[in-house]
């Protein structure tokens, strides 16, 4: 239910000038998953997964979020995921058809059910990406269309990928933090397309992913990955051959940064 403080408060923060490049941090690396558990949104230990991730209003409120368009979400990494086992034909053995959907909603707690919101329905926000790797550091995705938060209602995410019949890996491990509230569903499936079904759920957890939703860009990356096997530096040095880029590392142990 929307409180009429918290309607106040949205309003008088949405006068209050946008600076480029927040990021605002939802989580406190309270815990973590491991390689076979969840949650986590690069969870390779099945050949497929969906997930659904809830953020009620008053904590990205009180974080000092205010009503606008969400530019690129991320998570943390641990350990990075490994590729399949058995990858199959025409796949790196890394998170295939891997696709992020957003929605506004009024729900304040998820169930055993998928949640399809009644403010805004999902709507794809990033990929699907077939060829998705996930780093140790914050992975952050990017989003061709931003993504308007409206300063009242709640966010819901969802992450999907499939990687074909029993073709998996081990989990990525990320940071994970406890929420009052049931934050997180998980679905993981070896033999038929996890993104769109009418599964149920498998687990439910009132623990979250650590997050990260940012207006304008992310942190500046110091360095710029590019496929295959060349790169530039954003000093200007090129490596041998100039190629479309894939994703953005930045150096240094604690910042690693996956942009994509």
């Amino acid at each position: 239910m929307r409180s009429p403080l918290l309607l106040a408060l949205a309003a008088l923060l949405a006068v209050v000038p946008m600076a480029a490049g927040q990021t605002f941090i939802f989580g406190t690396q309270a815990a973590q998953n491991t390689t076979t558990s969840y949650p986590t949104p690069y969870g390779n230990f099945y050949s497929g997964m969906r997930a659904q991730y809830l953020y009620q209003a008053q904590e990205l409120v009180m974080a000092g979020m205010v009503p606008g368009n969400i530019t690129f979400i991320g998570f943390p990494v641990v350990t990075a995921g490994t590729p399949d086992l058995t990858p199959l034909a025409g796949s790196d053995g890394y998170l295939d058809a891997f696709e992020i959907k957003m929605g506004l909603t009024t729900t304040m707690n998820l169930s055993g059910n998928w949640d399809t919101p009644g403010v805004v329905p999902l709507t794809t926000v990033y990929g699907p990406d077939n060829q998705w790797q996930d780093l140790p550091g914050w992975n952050y995705h990017l989003l061709p269309a931003p993504f308007f938060w409206d300063g009242t209602s709640n966010i819901l995410i969802e992450i999907c990928h499939w990687n074909g019949v029993a073709s998996w890996g081990y989990n990525a491990v990320v940071y994970n933090s406890p929420t009052p509230f049931v934050s997180a569903l998980t679905y993981r499936e070896d033999t038929n397309p996890s993104c769109y079904g009418g599964q149920a759920a498998t687990q439910l957890d009132s623990i979250r992913p650590d997050t990260a939703f940012g207006y304008g860009v992310p942190p500046g990356p110091e360095f710029q990955t590019n496929s295959p096997a060349s790169s530039l530096d954003i000093n200007g040095l090129a490596g041998s051959t100039l190629n479309a880029a894939q994703s953005y590392v930045a150096v240094g142990s604690q910042n690693n940064l996956n942009l994509s």
